[in-house]
C-alpha cells in the first residue's frame, strides 16, 4: 500500500504543460523521477478501487510536506487523523504544483512568497492539474469509478481555474469538496464555474470558517497589494457563500468553527461574541476528526 503523487515542480521535469507520476510506499518523496513527462501508468490507473479521492494542496508547501499530508490523508502514517479511519475504503491521489515554502513571520516575505506562488498557481498548477485531470478520467470512463476533488487553500483556486480552461472535465467529476477554500466568495458566480458546478454529478461542498486568520488578513490583503484582483473581496473560506442567494442544491456551505475548535485552533470570545481569530484554523481541517468524517461520509 502506498500513495501516487502527480508532481509539476520543475525539479520533478515539470516545465509548462508537465507533470509527472510519482510513488511513495511510505508518504516520503522518492528521490528518483520518472523520464517520460505526461505519461499515465497503467498501474496506476489499474490499482484505482472506487471512490476516488484526488487532493490538491494550498501555498507554502514543501514536496516532503506534500508527500506527508497525503499519506496521512490516506492512513499511511501512524497517529494522522485520515480518511481510511472513518470508513473510506478507496483511492487517494495528489497533486503537487510548485509552491515555495517560508517559515518566518516577516510581512513583506511572506507578501512575495503568496505572489510567487499565485504565480505558480495559475501558470503552472492549473494548466498541469488540468491536463492530468482530463487524463485519468479518460482512462477511468466505463470503470465505475466516482471521482472526487478535495482541495485546501490555493489549491481551490488550481481546481476551480482548471475545471473552467475545460468544462468537460467536471461533467466526469463526481463531488468537489473544498476546505479553507482561497479564492474570492464571488467566483462562485462566475457563469463559467457554475456551468461546471451543474455538470457534476455530486455538489461542489465549501467547508469555511470566519475564524480564518491567514484569509481574512494575509490572503486578502496579499491580493489587493499584489493587484491581482481590481477590487479586494472577501475569500470563500472565510465567509462562505452569499447570504440570502439561492445556489440550488448542487452547492452546499458548511461553517467549520466550532468543528475546528474541538482540535485547538480557536475559541469562542464569550464576551465579544465572537470567534477568536487564528492562524492555525487555516491548517486545522487535516487534523480534525469531524471534518474528516464529514469528507469520508461525502464521498461514500
Amino acid at each position: 500500500m502506498g500513495i501516487y503523487v502527480i508532481s509539476s515542480r520543475p525539479e520533478r521535469g515539470g516545465a509548462a504543460n508537465k507533470w509527472s507520476v510519482l510513488y511513495s510506499p511510505n508518504g516520503t518523496a522518492p528521490a528518483a523521477t520518472p523520464v517520460q513527462p505526461n505519461y499515465l501508468p497503467s498501474a496506476l490507473v489499474n490499482s484505482i478501487v472506487d471512490p476516488l479521492v484526488i487532493v490538491v494542496h494550498g501555498y507554502n508547501n514543501r514536496e516532503q510536506d506534500v508527500f506527508s499530508a497525503y499519506a496521512g490523508l490516506a492512513g499511511l502514517v501512524q497517529g494522522k487523523e485520515s480518511l481510511p479511519k472513518y470508513g473510506f475504503t478507496g483511492t487517494i491521489i495528489g497533486f503537487d504544483w510548485p509552491s515555495g515554502y517560508l517559515n518566518v513571520l516577516d510581512p513583506s516575505a511572506q507578501l512575495r512568497l503568496y505572489g510567487s506562488d499565485l504565480a505558480a498557481a495559475y501558470g503552472n498548477g492549473a494548466p498541469c492539474f488540468g491536463l492530468f485531470l482530463n487524463r485519468l478520467t479518460t482512462a477511468l470512463i466505463g470503470k465505475n469509478i466516482r471521482v472526487n476533488l478535495l482541495a485546501h487553500s490555493m489549491g481551490n483556486f488550481v481546481a476551480t481555474r482548471a475545471l473552467m480552461d475545460d468544462p468537460s472535465v467536471a461533467s466526469r467529476i463526481t463531488n468537489f469538496i473544498s476546505f479553507a477554500p482561497d479564492i474570492l466568495q464571488s467566483d462562485v458566480d462566475l457563469p463559467q464555474l457554475q456551468s461546471c458546478v451543474d455538470n457534476m454529478a455530486g455538489k461542489w461542498c465549501v467547508n469555511w470558517a470566519q475564524a480564518d486568520m491567514i484569509l481574512m488578513t494575509a490572503s486578502n490583503w496579499a491580493n489587493m497589494f499584489l493587484g491581482t484582483e481590481r477590487y479586494h473581496g472577501d475569500r470563500l473560506g472565510q465567509v462562505g457563500l452569499r447570504p440570502n442567494v439561492d445556489y440550488g442544491d448542487k452547492i452546499t456551505a458548511q461553517e467549520c468553527d466550532q468543528m475546528l475548535s474541538d482540535v485547538g485552533a480557536t475559541s469562542f470570545d464569550q464576551t465579544l461574541g465572537e470567534w477568536r481569530s487564528s492562524t492555525e484554523v487555516h491548517c486545522a481541517y487535516w487534523r480534525c476528526p469531524e471534518f474528516m468524517k464529514s469528507v469520508a461520509a461525502a464521498v461514500k
